[in-house]
Protein backbone atom coordinates (compact mmCIF):
# COMPACT_ATOMS: atom_id res chain seq x y z
CA UNK A 1 0.00 0.00 0.00
CA UNK A 2 2.45 1.93 0.97
CA UNK A 3 4.24 2.03 -2.70
CA UNK A 4 0.70 3.31 -4.15
CA UNK A 5 1.21 6.65 -1.60
CA UNK A 6 4.48 6.61 -2.54
CA UNK A 7 3.55 7.00 -6.36
CA UNK A 8 0.96 8.96 -5.82
CA UNK A 9 2.96 11.53 -4.00
CA UNK A 10 5.57 11.66 -7.03
CA UNK A 11 2.77 12.82 -9.50
CA UNK A 12 1.92 15.63 -6.95
CA UNK A 13 5.18 16.47 -7.62
CA UNK A 14 5.28 16.03 -11.27
CA UNK A 15 2.04 18.04 -11.65
CA UNK A 16 2.99 20.72 -9.42
CA UNK A 17 6.18 21.17 -11.32
CA UNK A 18 3.74 21.05 -14.73
CA UNK A 19 1.39 23.79 -12.73
CA UNK A 20 4.22 26.09 -11.87
CA UNK A 21 5.90 26.07 -15.21
CA UNK A 22 2.38 26.90 -16.87
CA UNK A 23 1.23 29.71 -14.55
CA UNK A 24 4.32 31.86 -14.42
CA UNK A 25 4.88 31.47 -18.19
CA UNK A 26 1.57 32.46 -18.89
CA UNK A 27 1.60 35.08 -15.76
CA UNK A 28 5.08 36.19 -17.81
CA UNK A 29 3.22 36.73 -21.11
CA UNK A 30 0.38 38.42 -19.62
CA UNK A 31 2.81 41.24 -17.75
CA UNK A 32 4.80 41.73 -20.82
CA UNK A 33 1.31 42.32 -22.64
CA UNK A 34 0.20 44.70 -19.91
CA UNK A 35 3.56 46.65 -20.03
CA UNK A 36 2.50 47.06 -23.59
CA UNK A 37 -1.00 47.82 -23.44
CA UNK A 38 -0.10 50.23 -21.03
CA UNK A 39 2.43 51.83 -23.53
CA UNK A 40 0.06 51.82 -25.79
CA UNK A 41 -2.92 53.68 -24.46
CA UNK A 42 -2.42 56.48 -25.49
CA UNK A 43 -2.52 55.76 -29.35
CA UNK A 44 -5.78 53.44 -28.88
CA UNK A 45 -7.71 56.62 -27.24
CA UNK A 46 -6.18 58.81 -29.86
CA UNK A 47 -7.77 56.06 -32.54
CA UNK A 48 -11.19 56.13 -30.29
CA UNK A 49 -11.07 59.79 -30.58
CA UNK A 50 -10.74 59.97 -33.60
CA UNK A 51 -13.17 57.51 -34.99
CA UNK A 52 -10.67 55.07 -36.70
CA UNK A 53 -12.33 51.93 -35.12
CA UNK A 54 -10.60 49.67 -37.56
CA UNK A 55 -7.62 51.07 -36.90
CA UNK A 56 -7.71 50.74 -33.10
CA UNK A 57 -8.86 47.04 -33.61
CA UNK A 58 -5.98 46.49 -35.58
CA UNK A 59 -3.47 48.17 -33.25
CA UNK A 60 -5.25 46.71 -29.74
CA UNK A 61 -4.39 43.05 -31.71
CA UNK A 62 -1.01 43.55 -32.31
CA UNK A 63 -0.12 44.77 -28.96
CA UNK A 64 3.18 42.58 -28.41
CA UNK A 65 3.29 39.81 -25.63
CA UNK A 66 6.32 37.62 -24.85
CA UNK A 67 7.33 35.48 -27.60
CA UNK A 68 8.47 32.51 -25.87
CA UNK A 69 7.00 29.23 -26.66
CA UNK A 70 5.61 26.27 -24.76
CA UNK A 71 7.72 23.92 -26.83
CA UNK A 72 10.73 25.57 -26.88
CA UNK A 73 13.84 24.24 -25.81
CA UNK A 74 14.40 27.22 -23.29
CA UNK A 75 10.94 26.12 -21.36
CA UNK A 76 11.92 23.08 -21.91
CA UNK A 77 15.15 23.09 -19.88
CA UNK A 78 13.72 25.14 -17.62
CA UNK A 79 10.98 22.41 -16.89
CA UNK A 80 13.68 19.95 -16.34
CA UNK A 81 15.70 22.04 -14.23
CA UNK A 82 12.45 22.41 -11.63
CA UNK A 83 11.38 18.86 -12.05
CA UNK A 84 14.80 17.73 -10.95
CA UNK A 85 14.81 20.31 -8.23
CA UNK A 86 11.54 19.71 -6.80
CA UNK A 87 12.04 15.95 -6.89
CA UNK A 88 15.44 16.20 -4.72
CA UNK A 89 13.69 18.47 -2.37
CA UNK A 90 11.03 15.82 -2.26
CA UNK A 91 13.39 13.08 -1.74
CA UNK A 92 15.12 14.99 0.85
CA UNK A 93 12.59 15.31 2.84
CA UNK A 94 10.93 11.91 2.61
CA UNK A 95 14.46 10.28 4.01
CA UNK A 96 14.66 13.14 6.74
CA UNK A 97 11.34 12.31 7.80
CA UNK A 98 10.95 8.76 7.45
CA UNK A 99 13.62 7.71 9.08
CA UNK A 100 14.02 5.82 12.64
CA UNK A 101 10.98 6.29 15.11
CA UNK A 102 8.85 7.78 12.20
CA UNK A 103 5.00 6.62 12.03
CA UNK A 104 2.56 7.13 9.36
CA UNK A 105 4.55 6.27 6.60
CA UNK A 106 2.38 5.96 3.46
CA UNK A 107 1.49 10.15 5.39
CA UNK A 108 4.69 10.97 5.02
CA UNK A 109 5.30 10.75 1.62
CA UNK A 110 2.66 13.08 1.07
CA UNK A 111 4.18 15.58 3.65
CA UNK A 112 7.28 15.32 1.75
CA UNK A 113 5.58 16.60 -1.45
CA UNK A 114 3.36 19.10 0.51
CA UNK A 115 6.69 20.11 1.62
CA UNK A 116 8.41 21.02 -1.82
CA UNK A 117 5.54 23.61 -2.07
CA UNK A 118 6.14 24.81 1.01
CA UNK A 119 9.85 25.58 0.38
CA UNK A 120 8.57 27.81 -2.56
CA UNK A 121 6.02 29.96 -0.29
CA UNK A 122 8.74 30.50 2.10
CA UNK A 123 11.35 31.54 -0.41
CA UNK A 124 8.44 34.26 -2.03
CA UNK A 125 7.18 34.94 1.74
CA UNK A 126 10.92 35.75 2.35
CA UNK A 127 10.46 38.61 -0.54
CA UNK A 128 7.22 39.76 -0.68
CA UNK A 129 4.03 39.28 1.96
CA UNK A 130 2.99 35.43 2.92
CA UNK A 131 -0.41 36.17 0.37
CA UNK A 132 0.47 37.66 -2.94
CA UNK A 133 -0.51 37.91 -6.31
CA UNK A 134 2.57 35.62 -7.23
CA UNK A 135 1.94 32.33 -4.64
CA UNK A 136 -1.37 32.77 -3.59
CA UNK A 137 -2.22 29.87 -5.71
CA UNK A 138 0.48 27.40 -4.34
CA UNK A 139 -2.21 27.01 -1.45
CA UNK A 140 -4.33 24.86 -3.68
CA UNK A 141 -2.17 22.26 -4.00
CA UNK A 142 -1.27 21.65 -0.67
CA UNK A 143 -4.61 21.31 0.24
CA UNK A 144 -5.24 18.99 -2.30
CA UNK A 145 -2.35 16.76 -1.20
CA UNK A 146 -3.22 17.76 2.68
CA UNK A 147 -6.49 16.02 1.96
CA UNK A 148 -5.73 13.24 0.52
CA UNK A 149 -3.09 12.38 3.60
CA UNK A 150 -5.89 13.50 6.22
CA UNK A 151 -7.57 9.60 6.03
CA UNK A 152 -3.61 7.99 6.72
CA UNK A 153 -3.58 9.34 10.03
CA UNK A 154 -5.55 8.42 13.28
CA UNK A 155 -7.81 10.85 14.47
CA UNK A 156 -6.18 11.07 17.74
CA UNK A 157 -3.01 12.05 16.91
CA UNK A 158 -2.04 15.31 16.87
CA UNK A 159 0.11 15.37 13.87
CA UNK A 160 -2.42 16.19 10.68
CA UNK A 161 -3.03 19.31 13.29
CA UNK A 162 0.37 19.87 12.93
CA UNK A 163 0.58 19.88 9.27
CA UNK A 164 -2.36 22.04 8.87
CA UNK A 165 -0.52 24.59 11.36
CA UNK A 166 3.00 24.38 9.50
CA UNK A 167 1.05 24.79 5.72
CA UNK A 168 -1.23 27.09 6.22
CA UNK A 169 -0.43 28.80 9.24
CA UNK A 170 3.38 29.90 9.75
CA UNK A 171 3.81 31.34 6.59
CA UNK A 172 1.48 34.00 8.15
CA UNK A 173 2.39 33.57 11.55
CA UNK A 174 6.20 34.38 11.50
CA UNK A 175 5.75 37.50 9.67
CA UNK A 176 2.25 37.86 12.05
CA UNK A 177 0.17 38.99 9.28
CA UNK A 178 -3.45 38.84 9.01
CA UNK A 179 -4.57 37.84 5.43
CA UNK A 180 -8.13 39.24 5.43
CA UNK A 181 -9.54 36.91 2.74
CA UNK A 182 -8.03 33.72 4.52
CA UNK A 183 -10.66 34.45 7.42
CA UNK A 184 -13.79 33.21 6.85
CA UNK A 185 -15.88 32.53 3.83
CA UNK A 186 -19.16 30.43 3.41
CA UNK A 187 -19.54 31.07 -0.16
CA UNK A 188 -15.78 29.60 -1.02
CA UNK A 189 -15.54 25.50 0.20
CA UNK A 190 -11.60 26.29 0.15
CA UNK A 191 -11.44 28.52 3.32
CA UNK A 192 -14.66 27.71 5.06
CA UNK A 193 -14.28 26.75 9.32
CA UNK A 194 -12.21 23.65 8.95
CA UNK A 195 -10.09 25.14 6.61
CA UNK A 196 -9.43 28.91 7.74
CA UNK A 197 -6.55 30.19 9.48
CA UNK A 198 -7.71 30.73 12.51
CA UNK A 199 -8.89 27.02 12.99
CA UNK A 200 -6.01 25.40 11.84
CA UNK A 201 -4.01 27.43 15.19
CA UNK A 202 -6.58 26.26 17.42
CA UNK A 203 -6.57 22.75 15.82
CA UNK A 204 -3.07 23.14 16.35
CA UNK A 205 -2.91 24.70 20.27
CA UNK A 206 -4.96 22.24 21.20
CA UNK A 207 -2.99 19.19 19.76
CA UNK A 208 0.32 20.49 21.39
CA UNK A 209 -1.75 20.81 24.79
CA UNK A 210 -2.69 17.18 24.81
CA UNK A 211 0.75 16.11 23.55
CA UNK A 212 -0.56 13.33 21.23
CA UNK A 213 1.87 12.86 18.64
CA UNK A 214 3.46 9.31 17.99
CA UNK A 215 6.13 10.90 15.94
CA UNK A 216 8.93 12.04 18.08
CA UNK A 217 10.58 14.40 15.92
CA UNK A 218 7.59 15.32 14.70
CA UNK A 219 6.63 16.38 17.76
CA UNK A 220 10.02 18.13 18.63
CA UNK A 221 11.14 19.90 15.68
CA UNK A 222 7.76 21.10 15.12
CA UNK A 223 5.25 21.00 18.11
CA UNK A 224 7.04 22.02 20.84
CA UNK A 225 9.40 24.79 18.70
CA UNK A 226 5.86 25.97 17.24
CA UNK A 227 3.32 26.59 19.96
CA UNK A 228 4.67 29.53 21.44
CA UNK A 229 4.03 31.53 18.49
CA UNK A 230 1.07 29.96 17.48
CA UNK A 231 -0.64 31.57 21.00
CA UNK A 232 0.60 34.73 20.21
CA UNK A 233 -0.69 34.25 16.75
CA UNK A 234 -4.15 33.17 17.81
CA UNK A 235 -4.02 36.46 20.53
CA UNK A 236 -2.99 38.73 17.35
CA UNK A 237 -5.95 37.68 15.72
CA UNK A 238 -8.36 38.32 18.36
CA UNK A 239 -7.07 41.77 18.75
CA UNK A 240 -7.83 42.52 15.45
CA UNK A 241 -11.26 41.46 15.87
CA UNK A 242 -10.77 39.08 12.84
CA UNK A 243 -12.44 35.90 14.57
CA UNK A 244 -14.73 34.95 17.47
CA UNK A 245 -14.50 32.33 20.14
CA UNK A 246 -17.37 31.15 18.43
CA UNK A 247 -15.07 29.47 15.95
CA UNK A 248 -12.93 27.33 17.56
CA UNK A 249 -14.80 25.73 20.57
CA UNK A 250 -15.37 22.06 19.96
CA UNK A 251 -18.76 20.52 20.21
CA UNK A 252 -17.64 18.86 23.44
CA UNK A 253 -16.33 21.79 25.01
CA UNK A 254 -19.71 23.65 24.06
CA UNK A 255 -21.71 21.02 25.62
CA UNK A 256 -19.35 21.16 28.57
CA UNK A 257 -19.52 24.98 29.23
CA UNK A 258 -23.69 24.20 28.79
CA UNK A 259 -23.80 22.46 31.77
CA UNK A 260 -22.24 25.10 34.30
CA UNK A 261 -24.69 27.29 35.76
CA UNK A 262 -24.55 30.57 34.72
CA UNK A 263 -22.82 33.52 37.20
CA UNK A 264 -23.90 36.85 37.15
CA UNK A 265 -22.05 39.51 38.75
CA UNK A 266 -23.39 42.17 41.25
CA UNK A 267 -23.76 44.82 38.84
CA UNK A 268 -25.68 42.13 36.27
CA UNK A 269 -27.67 40.67 38.60
CA UNK A 270 -29.03 44.70 39.97
CA UNK A 271 -29.92 45.21 35.93
CA UNK A 272 -32.02 41.74 35.60
CA UNK A 273 -33.69 42.46 38.81
CA UNK A 274 -34.17 45.79 39.12
CA UNK A 275 -37.90 46.78 40.07
CA UNK A 276 -37.38 50.19 38.26
CA UNK A 277 -37.45 48.22 34.86
CA UNK A 278 -39.87 46.54 32.79
CA UNK A 279 -40.25 42.77 31.98
CA UNK A 280 -39.17 43.61 28.61
CA UNK A 281 -35.84 45.33 29.90
CA UNK A 282 -34.94 43.29 32.56
CA UNK A 283 -35.56 39.88 29.42
CA UNK A 284 -33.70 41.86 27.22
CA UNK A 285 -30.39 42.44 29.89
CA UNK A 286 -30.90 38.55 31.04
CA UNK A 287 -30.70 37.47 26.89
CA UNK A 288 -27.43 39.68 26.59
CA UNK A 289 -26.02 39.08 29.74
CA UNK A 290 -26.30 35.12 29.04
CA UNK A 291 -25.24 35.23 25.03
CA UNK A 292 -22.09 37.03 27.41
CA UNK A 293 -21.19 34.30 29.71
CA UNK A 294 -21.33 32.32 26.84
CA UNK A 295 -18.78 34.07 24.92
CA UNK A 296 -16.50 34.79 28.34
CA UNK A 297 -16.84 30.83 29.42
CA UNK A 298 -15.25 30.08 25.53
CA UNK A 299 -12.74 32.91 25.50
CA UNK A 300 -11.76 31.27 29.28
CA UNK A 301 -11.39 27.57 27.49
CA UNK A 302 -9.12 29.09 24.48
CA UNK A 303 -6.83 30.89 26.53
CA UNK A 304 -6.49 28.27 29.58
CA UNK A 305 -6.21 25.46 27.07
CA UNK A 306 -3.08 27.26 25.76
CA UNK A 307 -1.58 28.56 28.54
CA UNK A 308 -1.75 25.03 30.20
CA UNK A 309 0.39 23.93 27.09
CA UNK A 310 2.75 26.93 27.46
CA UNK A 311 3.32 26.21 31.05
CA UNK A 312 4.11 22.57 30.52
CA UNK A 313 6.21 23.77 27.51
CA UNK A 314 9.54 24.58 30.62
CA UNK A 315 9.82 20.57 31.44
CA UNK A 316 9.06 19.25 27.95
CA UNK A 317 11.78 21.31 26.43
CA UNK A 318 14.33 20.04 29.35
CA UNK A 319 13.65 16.56 28.39
CA UNK A 320 14.15 17.13 24.78
CA UNK A 321 17.39 17.05 23.49
CA UNK A 322 16.50 19.01 20.04
CA UNK A 323 14.63 21.82 22.42
CA UNK A 324 17.63 22.05 24.56
CA UNK A 325 20.10 22.69 22.08
CA UNK A 326 17.83 24.99 20.15
CA UNK A 327 16.49 27.33 23.21
CA UNK A 328 19.92 27.52 24.44
CA UNK A 329 21.32 28.92 20.80
CA UNK A 330 17.74 30.91 20.81
CA UNK A 331 16.76 32.70 23.60
CA UNK A 332 13.99 34.44 22.09
CA UNK A 333 11.89 30.89 22.26
CA UNK A 334 11.81 31.03 26.11
CA UNK A 335 10.83 34.53 25.66
CA UNK A 336 8.29 33.96 23.14
CA UNK A 337 6.27 30.99 25.73
CA UNK A 338 6.61 33.94 28.45
CA UNK A 339 4.89 36.69 26.31
CA UNK A 340 2.45 33.95 25.05
CA UNK A 341 1.17 32.73 28.78
CA UNK A 342 1.26 36.82 29.63
CA UNK A 343 -1.32 37.27 26.67
CA UNK A 344 -3.27 34.18 27.53
CA UNK A 345 -3.45 35.00 31.30
CA UNK A 346 -5.02 38.58 30.79
CA UNK A 347 -7.46 37.12 27.56
CA UNK A 348 -8.13 34.01 29.84
CA UNK A 349 -8.00 33.76 33.57
CA UNK A 350 -7.43 37.60 34.49
CA UNK A 351 -10.17 38.74 32.24
CA UNK A 352 -12.90 35.62 33.67
CA UNK A 353 -12.00 36.10 37.36
CA UNK A 354 -12.24 40.05 36.85
CA UNK A 355 -15.97 39.40 34.93
CA UNK A 356 -17.02 36.75 38.19
CA UNK A 357 -15.59 39.09 40.79
CA UNK A 358 -13.49 36.64 42.14
CA UNK A 359 -9.91 37.63 42.36
CA UNK A 360 -7.10 39.22 44.83
CA UNK A 361 -3.60 39.88 45.12
CA UNK A 362 -2.57 36.75 46.19
CA UNK A 363 -4.55 35.36 43.62
CA UNK A 364 -2.37 32.02 42.10
CA UNK A 365 -3.24 33.98 38.47
CA UNK A 366 -2.24 36.82 39.35
CA UNK A 367 1.10 35.81 40.93
CA UNK A 368 2.01 33.73 37.65
CA UNK A 369 1.00 37.02 35.74
CA UNK A 370 3.27 38.86 37.63
CA UNK A 371 6.02 36.70 37.64
CA UNK A 372 5.92 36.16 33.96
CA UNK A 373 6.13 39.81 33.65
CA UNK A 374 9.30 40.28 35.81
CA UNK A 375 11.11 37.57 33.97
CA UNK A 376 10.37 38.64 30.21
CA UNK A 377 11.74 42.09 31.71
CA UNK A 378 14.63 40.78 32.69
CA UNK A 379 15.64 38.52 29.24
CA UNK A 380 15.74 42.46 27.82
CA UNK A 381 19.03 42.48 27.35
CA UNK A 382 19.92 43.23 23.68
CA UNK A 383 18.38 41.08 21.82
CA UNK A 384 16.18 42.53 19.54
CA UNK A 385 13.41 40.13 19.02
CA UNK A 386 13.35 40.01 22.83
CA UNK A 387 12.70 43.50 23.15
CA UNK A 388 9.91 44.07 21.03
CA UNK A 389 8.20 41.09 23.27
CA UNK A 390 9.53 42.54 25.97
CA UNK A 391 8.00 46.14 24.67
CA UNK A 392 4.63 44.49 23.18
CA UNK A 393 3.40 42.51 25.84
CA UNK A 394 4.98 44.47 29.25
CA UNK A 395 3.08 47.44 27.74
CA UNK A 396 1.08 49.93 29.61
CA UNK A 397 -2.11 47.89 30.10
CA UNK A 398 -5.29 48.24 31.95
CA UNK A 399 -4.26 44.94 34.60
CA UNK A 400 -0.63 47.18 35.06
CA UNK A 401 -2.81 49.88 36.01
CA UNK A 402 -4.79 47.86 38.66
CA UNK A 403 -1.89 45.60 39.81
CA UNK A 404 0.03 49.19 40.96
CA UNK A 405 -3.16 50.79 42.20
CA UNK A 406 -4.27 48.20 44.56
CA UNK A 407 -1.21 45.83 44.65
CA UNK A 408 1.77 48.07 44.98
CA UNK A 409 2.96 45.99 42.79
CA UNK A 410 5.35 48.78 40.64
CA UNK A 411 5.27 46.69 37.34
CA UNK A 412 7.57 47.88 34.42
CA UNK A 413 6.46 50.14 31.63
CA UNK A 414 4.90 53.63 32.12
CA UNK A 415 1.20 54.09 31.56
CA UNK A 416 -0.23 54.35 27.73
CA UNK A 417 -1.51 58.41 26.83
CA UNK A 418 -2.58 57.37 23.56
CA UNK A 419 -6.24 56.19 25.63
CA UNK A 420 -6.10 59.25 27.72
CA UNK A 421 -3.93 62.00 29.51
CA UNK A 422 -1.69 59.43 32.47
CA UNK A 423 -3.72 57.46 34.60
CA UNK A 424 -7.31 59.38 33.83
CA UNK A 425 -8.68 56.77 31.70
CA UNK A 426 -7.52 53.61 33.92
CA UNK A 427 -9.03 55.29 36.74
CA UNK A 428 -12.33 56.28 35.42
CA UNK A 429 -12.67 52.73 34.07
CA UNK A 430 -11.74 50.82 37.57
CA UNK A 431 -14.30 52.94 39.75
CA UNK A 432 -15.90 51.22 42.42
CA UNK A 433 -15.92 47.25 41.87
CA UNK A 434 -12.22 47.06 40.86
CA UNK A 435 -11.16 49.10 43.86
CA UNK A 436 -12.77 46.53 46.13
CA UNK A 437 -11.34 43.42 44.16
CA UNK A 438 -7.78 44.14 44.66
CA UNK A 439 -7.55 44.90 48.17
CA UNK A 440 -4.24 43.34 49.43
CA UNK A 441 -0.91 44.08 51.25
CA UNK A 442 1.25 41.80 49.36
CA UNK A 443 3.85 43.30 47.46
CA UNK A 444 6.19 41.95 44.87
CA UNK A 445 7.82 44.45 42.86
CA UNK A 446 9.33 43.76 39.82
Amino acid sequence: MIVIHFLLSVIYVVLFTISFILFYFYLAKLMVWLFNFIRTIPRLLLDFLNAEFKELKNRFKAIPTLQWRLKSIWIKRIFLFFLVLNVSIYVQQLIYWNGKGSTHSSAKCYYASGNVIATYRSFFASMLTPHNLFTFWLEIPQRVIYNTAKPLIPEEDGEIALWGYHWFVYPYAKRFYIPTSLIESDWNPLFRKHGSIPTYTWEFIKAAQKDNFKDKKMRDEHALRNLPLAALYLDELYNHERVYPTMFVTKEAEEEIAKKEIEYSSWQQMKISSSHSTDERRAYFKKAFDRLWMVNQKSFYICTTAYKGLKSLEQKWQESEFMSQEVEKHPSLEATRKAAMIAMLQGGALDFKFDKEDISCTDPDVLDYIKLRKELVAMDTGNQLIHNLANRYISADYFKYLFDTYCDYNLTAGFNTGFGTDKLIYENWSKDDREVLLKSTTTLGE
